[in-house]
């Protein structure tokens, strides 16, 4: 009788073991999951990132390339008295300038609002009754 009760205990505390153990990797087994989970969202959010990055090198290589040039073309005799005419309005002797400048703006007075209907009924009974 003693042994069959020993038996029947040593088996609830095997069988709560197994659950505690069992319960203990699942919960490690969803930690690593969600874990993962979050590095993998970090991870493409960070080569979003990188292609964006990438992108803005690009733009800024070509400007690099772009002001380069300009530079190259300010030893240039014929550049520099280009950008004198448009810029300073120099003249070589002779020459006349003309300068177009843009037409003055015209000033719209404001139009009255159109009343709608309803607003008319409401004045004609306004008048009406005062």
């Amino acid at each position: 009788m003693k042994k069959s009760r020993r038996l029947k205990k040593k088996r609830y505390q095997d069988i709560f073991f197994y659950s505690i153990l069992t319960l203990l990797v699942l919960g490690f087994s969803a930690f690593l999951i969600i874990s993962n989970v979050k590095i993998y969202k970090k991870r493409r959010e960070l080569q979003a990132q990188i292609e964006r990055l990438k992108e803005e090198i690009q733009a800024i290589e070509k400007k690099n390339q772009e002001l380069s040039a300009g530079i190259e073309n300010v030893s240039d005799k014929e550049y520099l008295e280009k950008v004198a005419r448009e810029k300073f309005l120099l003249k070589e002797e002779g020459e006349e300038v003309i300068v177009i400048s843009p037409p003055e703006e015209q000033t719209e007075e404001p139009q009255p609002e159109k009343e709608n209907f309803f607003e008319r009924i409401l004045e004609k009974l306004k008048s009406l009754l005062f």
